[in-house]
C-alpha cells in the first residue's frame, strides 16, 4: 500500500489468534501488559512488540513508541526478560518477566500468538499448540504460573472490538467463531456449525 507505515492498522490480524496469561493465572485479552516504568509488551501477529514512550526520541515509521520487535530468543530491556520461540501454527511462544528488585515489584505474562486458519478454517488456535507452549514453558528456567483458563480471541476482533465497540468474541481454543472481517465479507467458516 502506498504511503503505508508500521503502525498502521493491518486487516491481516484477522489471521492471527492469540491467548495468554498474567503471572496470577489469569486470561490476558489483550495479550499485552504494560509495566510500572511505563514499558510495554504486547504480542502482534506471531511476534512481540515492545513499547517506551521515554526512549521515543527520533521520528521513526513506527506510528506508536515501538522500541523494539522481538521474534524469539532471550532479551533483556531495562527490568523486563522475554523469552520466545517459535512453536506450530506459525506462532511465537511468549514468557515475559518484569522485575523491579528494589520495590519489590515481580509481573509475569505467559502468551502465544499464532496463524489462525488451517487450510481454508478459521481454527484458531489449537489445543495441541497450547499444550505445547506449556510444555515448553515448563522446560524454562522461569517461575511458571498455571492458567487458571485458557481464552483465546482473534486479534483482527480485538481491533473490530476497540475500533467499532464491536463484542469481542473470546472462546476456548478451538470452539472459534467466525471472524468479524470473515462476516463483513461474507466467508461463512466451519467455525459458525
Amino acid at each position: 500500500m502506498i504511503g503505508r507505515k508500521r503502525g498502521d492498522v493491518d486487516m491481516a490480524l484477522s489471521n492471527w489468534d492469540a491467548c495468554g496469561w498474567d503471572g496470577d493465572g489469569n486470561p490476558l485479552i489483550p495479550v499485552a501488559m504494560e509495566f510500572p516504568d511505563g514499558v510495554k509488551v504486547e504480542i502482534y501477529k506471531n511476534w512481540v512488540y515492545i513499547y517506551d514512550q521515554k526512549a521515543w526520541t527520533r521520528k521513526t515509521p513506527y506510528a506508536k513508541p515501538i522500541v523494539m520487535e522481538f521474534w524469539h530468543g532471550d532479551l533483556h530491556y531495562k527490568r523486563l526478560h522475554l523469552i520466545g520461540k517459535r512453536g506450530r501454527q506459525r506462532s511465537i511462544y511468549l514468557y515475559a518477566e518484569y522485575n523491579d528488585y528494589k520495590k519489590g515489584i515481580k509481573l509475569k505474562m505467559f502468551g502465544i500468538g499464532a496463524y489462525g486458519f488451517r487450510g481454508d478454517e478459521y481454527v484458531g488456535i489449537e489445543v495441541k499448540t497450547v499444550e505445547d507452549f506449556i510444555e515448553w514453558l515448563k522446560e524454562q528456567d522461569i517461575d511458571y504460573v498455571e492458567p487458571k483458563k485458557i481464552l483465546r480471541y482473534n486479534q483482527g476482533d480485538y481491533y473490530f472490538h476497540t475500533a467499532l465497540g464491536l463484542n469481542i468474541q473470546v472462546t476456548e481454543p478451538e470452539k472459534t467463531k467466525t471472524p468479524y472481517l470473515n462476516i463483513m465479507l461474507g466467508i461463512k467458516s466451519d467455525a459458525d456449525g
